[in-house]
């Protein structure tokens, strides 16, 4: 594996590679069950686990979806 993204035909490749992207645990009538990849490069799902964590941590951005809860439309008070 080179240092060049040349080598992933798509972004879905790379994500792959890097074990972020669900493998199928399809057998005969029963598909569409996805669970996580067992070989991945831990390495490469660090790096992009961390670069996560640290958007979510110092983005300057506030309201968020993830820290604040917009009221709902047409929402029934409690009583």
């Amino acid at each position: 594996m080179g240092n060049d993204l040349s080598d992933f035909a798509s972004p879905d490749g790379l994500a792959a590679f890097a074990g972020l992207a669900p493998a199928p645990h399809d057998s005969g009538k029963r598909n569409g069950n996805l669970h996580r990849p067992r070989h991945y490069h831990r390495g490469l799902q660090r790096l992009f686990c961390m670069s996560a964590l640290m958007s979510a941590r110092y983005d300057p951005t506030p309201g968020r979806i993830t820290t604040v809860r917009a009221p709902r439309a047409n929402a029934t008070p409690r009583r």
